[in-house]
């Protein structure tokens, strides 16, 4: 294996360190912060806040910037994260905790997963669901303001695991009841047809359809929820659900015309047939998955990245090839084949190697680079008229960075050199 493939404990730490401490500046700790806004040499200035107390926890998190302006996407939309990224932060924050035992760790991760019970509906036709910004655009969720059309359902499955994990961490039901009473309300009024669901969620109704959501967003396997549910439950319920999720995915083939070379797509979609695999103890639902994550490897560019997708506007897309180092490893484990773990390695240490340092802008240092350039398109801000291109910053990039590196890290002696060589 090539040497600069090659990652030691020492490195991935300090990679994580600077990551983490991302995190911290990005999160909204009290009701007073904003978005932050940013100067034309991207200094970050907090400006007079438009965010309500109830989002203390959430991440003011997107950014797009290029020669000579940067601006915060939350000052030019006027909202926060949606929901699922909020899930993956608290993921991500306690699989490091699990690794480092900090407690400011772990209060970080009790801050946004309290944001998300804040935003759940506690009564009428939609309780237990969770509001979907910027779906759905709300004052204050305490008085049951909403401005909008809809609630997606994919939002919210992809916050569970955060939230379950945050749970069995802390010991505090309160969590893994949340996401008890989401997904079976889910399974109980947004299951259209078995193992397809509504996406779209009429919030004057209450009723699911599937709006202009494609069929893959109408799956819900995300992050294999429900079998995770059952896991964290020991409800047969939720085990049923996920065997009729995989059963309707057996009969789709990944990608589609609309989805070729969607790395982050191919993670919603595939890394689910890596758990049913082997819960279900079914072969060839590992089959599936290889096949789908050898498509990645015919795609992977020579720096380690992986595309958004053909036709992106993107470049590259650094959360989805963060999640592929998670899938990869994963298939090296089960596989012992060494191309996933020659594809993992490449596109770890792309993720490490475009981690903003302190050249960066400095409401970026520290964060995963989420693309080198986007080129279809200008962002609508003060700055970024009349440009051809922009650099994008995403919070996901950071959040799966840390997800892979502490798949690495997990369960690996801190004397280890060659962390990547299992």
């Amino acid at each position: 294996m090539d040497e600069k493939h090659i990652f030691t404990w020492q490195e991935l730490m300090d990679s994580l360190n600077r990551a983490l401490e991302w995190v911290f500046q990005a999160q909204i700790t009290t009701g007073r912060e904003t978005a932050w806004k940013l100067d034309t040499q991207g200094q970050r200035r907090w400006v007079a806040s438009p965010v309500q107390p109830y989002q203390v926890g959430d991440l003011l998190a997107e950014c797009n910037w290029g020669d000579g302006w940067a601006e915060s996407t939350q000052e030019v939309h006027r909202h926060t994260s949606t929901i699922w990224h909020a899930g993956q932060v608290i993921l991500a924050l306690i699989r490091a905790y699990r690794i480092t035992h900090q407690p400011e760790i772990l209060h970080r991760a009790r801050l946004t997963g309290d944001y998300l019970l804040r935003i759940q509906i506690s009564e009428g036709s939609m309780c237990g669901l969770f509001y979907t910004v910027p779906y759905v655009q709300l004052d204050d969720p305490g008085k049951s303001i909403v401005r909008g059309e809809k609630l997606a359902l994919s939002d919210m499955v992809e916050s569970f695991l955060g939230l379950l994990e945050l749970s069995a961490c802390t010991g505090k039901v309160k969590y893994r009841q949340a996401v008890v009473a989401c997904a079976d309300w889910i399974l109980t009024h947004g299951e259209i047809e078995p193992g397809f669901y509504g996406h779209d969620i009429d919030v004057s109704s209450g009723r699911a359809n599937q709006g202009k959501a494609n069929a893959w967003q109408c799956l819900l396997i995300d992050d294999a929820c429900f079998y995770e549910l059952y896991r964290a439950t020991g409800d047969e319920r939720y085990l049923e659900a996920f065997r009729r999720q995989i059963a309707r995915r057996r009969t789709m083939s990944w990608p589609d015309e609309e989805n070729r070379g969607n790395s982050r797509g191919t993670f919603w979609q595939s890394w689910p047939l890596i758990v049913a695999a082997q819960a279900l103890r079914d072969p060839s639902l590992l089959d599936q998955a290889q096949h789908d994550y050898d498509g990645l490897l015919d795609i992977q560019l020579p720096d380690g990245a992986l595309p958004q997708g053909e036709g992106g506007p993107c470049d590259c897309d650094g959360a989805g090839t963060a999640m592929a180092v998670l899938a990869w490893t994963q298939l090296y484990e089960l596989t012992k084949e060494e191309r996933y773990i020659e594809a993992a390695s490449r596109a770890l240490r792309f993720v490490l190697d475009n981690q903003y340092g302190p050249e960066g802008p400095d409401a970026m240092r520290g964060a995963y680079r989420f693309c080198h350039r986007v080129t279809m398109g200008e962002p609508k801000g003060p700055f970024s008229k009349g440009r051809t291109h922009y650099f994008g910053h995403r919070d996901i990039a950071v959040t799966f960075g840390i997800s892979a590196i502490c798949e690495l890290l997990t369960n690996r002696p801190q004397s280890s050199q060659h962390l990547i060589t299992l």
